[in-house]
């Protein structure tokens, strides 16, 4: 099921209990203050779900406009699986492209118990994925919050790839073999235009790096 889909699926779950209130409301005005209460709460968390919809309606078009293909999360080896020192992650949607040459895949993931380490600004909390395949194997090499590099790789000593860091144009980052992942912690959901943005600030650390496809973009 599309994830726009589930979430009008899950918006109509909460409208029926609102409307299911204001009649009760209506009808039976010796409840009419429980009535009120009731359906006002129902209907904060209705208008909130249909919200989620609308925005991830934006997300499912764009991407179908632009060439993404959604993925099963569940059947793709995530590159930071095995880096969890603690704590957890779960991917909820990914899509699947190319972009200058380079597989990408991008989405929501969720985390908690400090599973993204200095890698996240918060233990516990959701965001953008975005994972780039690389055209070549790379040694280890990562950037952490608040400013810590990670490996002796001398692309990492590029001034402006630090300076980019320092002025918050990329996020932490981390490279694997022929990967590099990005997560970029957000709280609502993502629409159109965050997921464009994730996808362009990660292929910026490809062109700083210099990693990338020998033919220009």
């Amino acid at each position: 099921m599309r994830i726009d889909t589930r979430a009008w699926w899950i918006a109509g779950a909460w409208a029926l209990p609102t409307v299911f209130a204001v009649f009760v409301m209506f009808r039976f005005r010796a409840f009419a203050g429980c009535g009120v209460l009731l359906a006002l709460g129902l209907g904060m968390t209705a208008a909130i779900a249909v919200g989620r919809a609308r925005t991830l309606r934006s997300l499912v078009l764009w991407a179908a406009a632009s060439g993404w293909t959604a993925i099963d999360p569940r059947e793709c080896p995530w590159p930071w699986s095995d880096l969890h020192l603690k704590g957890s992650s779960r991917v909820r949607f990914a899509y699947a492209g190319t972009v200058g040459g380079l597989p990408i895949v991008f989405g929501q993931v969720r985390w908690k118990g400090g599973a993204f380490g200095n890698a996240a600004s918060s233990p516990d909390g959701s965001g953008l994925f975005v994972v780039v395949r690389l055209p070549l194997h790379e040694p280890p090499m990562a950037v952490r919050l608040p400013y810590v590099f990670v490996g002796d790789s001398p692309r990492l000593d590029r001034p402006l790839l630090r300076q980019s860091f320092l002025a918050d144009e990329i996020p932490p980052f981390t490279v694997r073999d022929n990967e590099l992942f990005t997560i970029e912690p957000r709280d609502s959901w993502p629409d159109a235009a965050t997921a464009e943005e994730a996808v362009r600030r990660a292929l910026l650390i490809v062109e700083l790096l210099d990693v990338g496809p020998d033919t220009p973009w």
